[in-house]
């Protein structure tokens, strides 16, 4: 299991702690301020009444949407093409001379390697920024469900739930 599903199974887990049950987080952007009033009072035992439905921040699609590997994939598309263009005009360039005529040379081998690695190299700063984008987004997430939870509780009374 990687560290992403961890924090969505994570998110989930508090989630129904509270008394909000859902399928996956993109189901978070269809509860409304009403809706998650109700859950806490229902799962703290709070009169309704204690709970306005405006002291809970809903969960935009936007934030949702920092949590989704396709929100970054053009981006990532984009610096991949750019740089396999460039990658494929070395290659041609330097491939002839690499192989020297012989197939199987070491100097094949050792060309494609270099590709290779420098291929990695270049495309990590775009995995690296989506990846921190990404973790962004549910640390957002989580703050904000600490939010509901710390309301509810300083209204129960005992400053936390």
């Amino acid at each position: 299991m990687n560290g992403f599903q961890t924090q969505q199974d994570t998110l989930l887990q508090q989630l129904a702690g509270m008394g909000i049950d859902i399928p996956n987080l993109s189901s978070l952007s269809g509860l409304t301020g009403s809706g998650i009033a109700s859950s806490l009072a229902n799962t703290y035992g709070i009169p309704q009444e204690h709970l306005p439905p405006g002291l809970f921040q809903p969960i935009s699609e936007n934030l949702l949407n920092l949590t989704k590997w396709g929100t970054y994939s053009p981006a990532i598309r984009a610096d991949q093409t750019a740089f396999t263009d460039k990658m494929l005009q070395s290659y041609e360039t330097g491939a002839s001379s690499a192989y020297g005529g012989f197939a199987g040379s070491g100097a094949q081998v050792d060309f494609s390697q270099g590709l290779k690695d420098v291929y990695g190299r270049e495309i990590m700063p775009s995995l690296t920024q989506a990846t921190q984008q990404r973790a962004g987004g549910f640390e957002k997430i989580q703050e904000i469900l600490n939010q509901w939870k710390q309301q509810a509780g300083a209204i129960r009374g005992h400053g936390t739930v």
